[in-house]
């Protein structure tokens, strides 16, 4: 055989060889494309029928706003107190969710079932959308759950999407929702949701603006409030009902008498705002003294170490300061009520050089603002005052 010949052959060898090679390039590539862009369309069909069968149950139940838990099993959310009836939904609070949850919030459902795109359901569907964002904690939904909390929708009846988007925020933890929460406590339909959501995000400078929020003519907001105020400063507080629960007698400030059951939760934390700086440490240094005492007479005794350990925690969040200068001072046992005051934020394993240091860098955030006074005045709120007896 000629070299010329040998060439020929490799040459045409070669051609066939890219004509192949191609043919299964050529193959492959419709299958490449169609894959990422046919995945989102399913992942979004999933999601809307998760949605669809949610609402289809709350339409079963005996009370249309009765309640939508998971429709496999309830979602465990214990925080979400007071927030009223919709929940979220297990399967559609995950971060792939976020993009169909928005345009659902915004624009509501594109569902052909007539069941389900007349009467309350496109409005409840939204609430819904709103509740399920939140529990995503995605920061994407920062913004459309503040922009739904904002927006009046005049076709709303009985629930708001607007209260709903405020619970969303709390669920979201965003610190970037606080300030919008506390201007839109101003607002009666959503006031109780941004004092729960408020609740949930604790931050302490949320605490002047809900006090500020008690009305005494509106006791059961106000006790929303109360929950939301106690959530975050983590205080324990004692009543004692009195007069067929028509007064009472809150136990850690006797100077108050007896208070009218209607405004006593306005009353105490006009108080409290009033009085803090002096009763948190005359309260915290009794619970620190007990403490002290069983330490030293009985240094085997750890049982009742933590249980008077456990009594500092009851003066809550404003206690800290006073926590960290007795570590300073060489008390590291005190390090794990910090840690417990701050759910963990501080290691119960830290030293004291590090609980230092972590207070240094964070105790603007756990410090409660006490440099302006309350523009709603204590005296308004303390009219039901009585003297015991």
């Amino acid at each position: 055989m000629s070299r010329k010949n040998l060439y020929a052959i490799i040459v045409v060898v070669i051609v066939l060889a890219v004509f192949v090679l191609l043919f299964l390039w050529s193959g492959q590539k419709p299958s490449d494309q169609y894959q990422p862009e046919q995945e989102p369309l399913d992942q979004y069909q999933k999601y809307s029928d998760r949605l669809k069968e949610a609402i289809l149950k709350a339409s079963q139940a005996r009370y249309l706003y009765g309640g939508l838990p998971d429709i496999d099993a309830p979602y465990r959310e214990e925080d979400l107190y007071g927030t009223g009836q919709l929940v979220p939904v297990k399967g559609l609070d995950n971060p792939d969710a976020v993009p169909f949850l928005i345009d659902v919030l915004q624009n509501g459902p594109t569902w052909s079932d007539e069941r389900l795109t007349t009467g309350v359901y496109p409005h409840m569907t939204r609430c819904l959308a709103a509740l399920c964002l939140g529990a995503t904690r995605d920061s994407r939904a920062l913004g459309p759950l503040i922009e739904a909390l904002r927006t009046v929708d005049p076709n709303e009846k009985r629930e708001y999407v607007s209260s709903y988007a405020a619970t969303g925020l709390g669920l979201l933890g965003d610190p970037g929702a606080v300030d919008v929460l506390i201007d839109a406590l101003q607002d009666k339909r959503v006031k109780l949701a941004c004092a729960n959501a408020l609740g949930r995000i604790g931050d302490m400078k949320a605490v002047k603006p809900l006090i500020e929020a008690f009305n005494p003519k509106t006791p059961m907001l106000n006790s929303g409030l109360h929950l939301a105020v106690l959530k975050i400063t983590r205080m324990k507080l004692k009543y004692r009902w009195l007069d067929g629960y028509k007064k009472v007698a809150i136990e850690e400030f006797p100077k108050l008498g007896i208070v009218k059951s209607v405004g006593h939760f306005s009353t105490l934390w006009c108080y409290w705002w009033e009085v803090e700086p002096e009763f948190t440490e005359q309260r915290f240094e009794k619970y620190y003294r007990e403490w002290k005492r069983v330490v030293e007479e009985k240094p085997q005794a750890h049982s009742a170490h933590s249980y008077r350990q456990n009594k500092m925690l009851q003066a809550g969040i404003p206690a800290l300061p006073f926590l960290v200068e007795k570590v300073k001072n060489g008390d590291v046992a005190l390090i794990t009520t910090i840690s417990e005051l701050t759910n963990r934020e501080l290691k119960k394993t830290a030293t004291q050089e590090q609980c230092l240091e972590w207070w240094n860098k964070n105790k603007r955030k756990w410090l409660i603002p006490f440099e302006e006074t309350l523009t709603n005045p204590a005296s308004e709120t303390q009219s039901g005052n009585e003297t015991p007896g």
